[in-house]
């Protein structure tokens, strides 16, 4: 077994990087593999013929100063153990290509934009597309990208839908509208460049036009409903109460008090079996786009048991990125399934204490909405066939509610209609967003993965925020905007 660290043994702290493990067997052997990276511990089966090579890559979140320890175990008992210590930043990776003369201009450019280069060949670009989180930005050419395998190119897409930037040299027309064609964002953060001089101002300029970042889970957390936890609260309290009241009333019945010595430990017997066993999860998704953008960013926090005490499990994408958020107490583990599309999670929960996990995907949807500014005042135009119920426009401080609408109908706002943000998700929009720009917040039923899992509750909401470029699109023949 070799194991090896992607991005050059580059890591930035709290995200999640890739790791290559190759493994060669003279004979026949299955077994499991096992990577402890501190956060989670990540169990994958795998099986070798005779003389066969297999290479896997893997994703991870290592912590500062905290090696990464490889352990491979097979059917026979053999155990094989490695560890792997990576080079922490505190900022994001910009990811250059090798065949790009780039180093007379890495120190000024680390200097003014804060970004941690990484020189790279093709062949060290991210295999996977968790191992994309810590990047900000990518510099290469044509030649680089004609190089990149089809796993490659599959977490390249999956970098670029997220409205990630890339700069391009020497790339004809045909390059950068295949690549804006697959990118979030209408594409209009890759751009080609001709010197490097122009490298450190671009990167600095395409940044700050970036989306804002997602909600944290932190900011997840305060929408959480209080409804389970006044259940579980009302439930013991009532269980408690009748505890008491019938020891009372016994013990003022009965003559013989030692009878009556077993019973508290009876009733907490009973309670500690009725509150133990799998519980019930909970899904809290926001997920986030642009007007006539294809692609929706989803940051979700699960929550794992608490109304019950024991092993909880549910089942996630392969391709989702997840960190472990509160619970670390307890290590919690994923193990990747045969055919490894998807990935089960698990962990032990104590009672009233559930476990949460932060979620991060990217999915790719249809737009349902158009969302513009049209004389001073946001413009909504409904594209989809039937129009959800829920939907509200916040701009300016205000909330309003947008009507339902036939495909293709536009709806202004009104200021006499105008409301103060009162819903949990309306106040968490409202915080991040900028006073002049509008957003649209309507409801979503997010999909944590294709199972059968019936003790998931899922809460979700989408915002379609105005796309600046657009207005920029509306300029009247005198120059100012509409």
């Amino acid at each position: 077994m070799e194991v090896k660290p992607g991005l050059g043994g580059q890591a930035v702290a709290g995200q999640t990087t890739e790791i290559k493990i190759h493994l060669y067997a003279t004979r026949p052997v299955n077994g499991e593999l096992e990577i402890n990276d501190g956060n989670i511990l990540t169990r994958l089966p795998f099986q070798l013929d005779e003389h066969r090579e297999k290479t896997l890559w893997l994703p991870f979140t290592a912590k500062p100063f905290k090696p990464v320890e490889v352990k491979l175990i097979t059917n026979r008992g053999e155990v094989i153990e490695k560890k792997l210590a990576l080079e922490h930043s505190n900022t994001s990776l910009t990811l250059i290509s090798r065949t790009i003369p780039a180093e007379q201009t890495l120190n000024s450019f680390h200097q003014a934009t804060g970004i941690t280069p990484v020189i790279l060949s093709a062949t060290g670009l991210p295999h996977i597309p968790q191992a994309y989180a810590g990047v900000n930005a990518i510099v290469t050419d044509p030649t680089s990208l004609s190089s990149l395998s089809q796993d490659q190119y599959h977490a390249l897409a999956y970098y670029l839908s997220q409205c990630n930037i890339m700069l391009l040299s020497g790339a004809n027309q045909t390059l950068l509208k295949d690549l804006k064609s697959i990118s979030g964002c209408g594409g209009r953060f890759i751009q080609s460049y001709q010197n490097l001089s122009q490298v450190s101002p671009m990167l600095l300029e395409l940044s700050a036009k970036r989306p804002p970042k997602i909600p944290a889970p932190q900011d997840l957390m305060s929408l959480r409903q209080p409804l389970f936890q006044q259940q579980m609260i009302t439930s013991i309290s009532l269980y408690l109460g009748g505890y008491i009241f019938f020891f009372t009333l016994v013990s003022w019945r009965m003559k013989k008090m030692h009878y009556l010595l077993p019973l508290p430990a009876l009733v907490a017997a009973a309670g500690a079996l009725i509150w133990t066993g799998e519980g019930s999860h909970h899904l809290i998704s926001w997920a986030e786009t642009e007007s006539s953008d294809n692609y929706n960013k989803i940051s979700s926090l699960l929550m794992l048991g608490g109304n019950r005490r024991g092993e909880n499990r549910v089942t996630v994408g392969a391709e989702t990125r997840l960190s472990n958020f509160i619970g670390e107490s307890q290590t919690p583990s994923i193990h990747y399934l045969q055919d490894g599309d998807q990935r089960k999670l698990s962990g032990f929960t104590h009672l009233l204490s559930p476990q949460a996990y932060h979620l991060t995907s990217t999915t790719r949807q249809l737009p349902q909405f158009l969302l513009t500014i049209k004389e001073g005042r946001p413009e909504v135009v409904f594209l989809g066939e039937e129009s959800p119920v829920e939907t509200r426009l916040l701009w300016r401080g205000h909330a309003y509610k947008v009507p339902m609408l036939s495909r293709d109908e536009r709806w202004q706002p009104e200021k006499k209609l105008a409301q103060d943000p009162a819903s949990l998700a309306e106040s968490l929009l409202n915080r991040h967003l900028a006073f002049g720009d509008p957003a649209l917040l309507l409801p979503l039923s997010p999909e944590l993965a294709e199972t059968d899992d019936s003790n998931i509750q899922t809460t979700g909401w989408l915002v379609i925020r105005h796309n600046p470029e657009q207005n920029n699109l509306s300029l009247n023949k005198s120059g100012q905007m509409l």
